[in-house]
């Protein structure tokens, strides 16, 4: 859904996508949406992805799925 919705926006320079509200953000979404971060960068537009700081990842790379932690609200 959130793919879609991105592609639809066409004459916007910068988009943030705040995901500090999921309490899981599963690494096929992060690989996306960085894939789309490098694309829309190649464009001249900018894509920020915001709202990780209180999510760990499940292993060290930087796109393994990432939960909130328990004491993040």
């Amino acid at each position: 859904a959130i793919k879609r919705r991105l592609q639809q926006i066409d004459a916007v320079e910068q988009v943030v996508v705040d995901l500090s509200a999921t309490a899981i953000v599963d690494h096929t979404v992060l690989s996306k949406l960085e894939d789309m971060r490098r694309d829309w960068s190649t464009e001249g537009r900018d894509l920020k992805i915001t709202g990780l700081e209180n999510h760990s990842g499940t292993s060290s790379h930087p796109l393994s799925c990432h939960r909130r932690n328990k004491t993040a609200s």
